[in-house]
């Protein structure tokens, strides 16, 4: 099921085995299920990858087993727990961030109550200056995604590169 106003085109164009998205500048392969939520007129179709990634476009993260409902676009940072990453949502379609925490923190309980903790603690909250928290999943690999509001603009690692702390 995709979204109104984003079902693919029916036909792909000959030859052209790879697509990219100009809004985000990140490329799919056609036989891949996850392209087809980019609106047609966003499209880029190259031959190969390394065309495409000389027009400027990165190759599209995997996507993370028990989170299929998404499309990961790229990574926005990693910590020394988790890594988060800018995703769309099929479904509602809307961008997401999605907090996964690193699999080497799997068999460590205490590391995912403090993730789970915190993601109770701040879906409580309603301020401006706080993501909304929407979701979290427990993966099949025994980790944990924080599925939270995506906030477009600058980290506070690039502010505190940039300005100092």
């Amino acid at each position: 099921m995709h979204p109104p106003g984003h079902e693919p085109d029916s036909a792909i164009p000959a030859n052209l085995p790879f697509v990219g998205t100009s809004a985000y500048r990140v490329f799919f392969p056609v036989e891949e299920e996850s392209w087809h939520w980019i609106p047609p007129h966003q499209r880029a179709w190259f031959a190969s990858a390394d065309e495409a990634q000389a027009a400027g476009y990165r190759a599209a993260p995997a996507s993370i087993e028990g989170l299929e409902e998404f499309d990961l676009i790229g990574e926005i940072g990693r910590g020394a727990t988790s890594t988060v990453y800018r995703a769309r949502d099929r479904m509602l379609d809307r961008e997401v961030a999605i907090k996964v925490v690193h699999p080497s923190h799997h068999q460590d309980e205490e590391t995912l109550a403090r993730c789970h903790r915190e993601a109770r603690v701040v879906a409580r909250l309603q301020h401006p200056g706080i993501v909304s928290v929407y979701a979290v999943h427990r993966l099949p690999s025994r980790g944990l995604a924080l599925v939270m509001e995506h906030i477009p603009g600058r980290t506070l690692r690039d502010v505190i590169q940039e300005q100092g702390p």
